[in-house]
């Protein structure tokens, strides 16, 4: 969205777009690799995808969390931009 964005309003062509995710230690960001393969790899296996269904370890479709519970939530967004000058700005954003 970030690229489409810039390519129909025409801001820069030097845009360069990357996200990322930060973690305490390299052993927590492997842990979080490994358990996110993990659970894709079952989600492509049907059997295992049913019985996740039915156990409600997944929701299934047309359901998800309550409103209650998606406003205990937050979010921490966290970004860098530097300018064609060389100008560095960062921004935290949390809702």
């Amino acid at each position: 969205a970030v690229k489409r964005s810039n390519a129909l309003n025409g801001y820069s062509q030097k845009l360069v777009y990357c996200e990322g995710q930060a973690f305490g230690s390299t052993l927590s960001a492997i842990a979080y690799l490994v358990g996110l393969a993990f659970y894709g790899f079952c989600l492509h296996i049907a059997p295992i995808r049913s019985l996740m269904l039915a156990t409600g370890i997944i929701p299934k479709p047309g359901q998800g969390p309550s409103a209650e519970f998606m406003d205990q939530g937050f979010l921490i967004v966290e970004g860098t931009a530097k300018g064609s000058s060389g100008t560095v700005v960062k921004s935290t954003m949390q809702f």
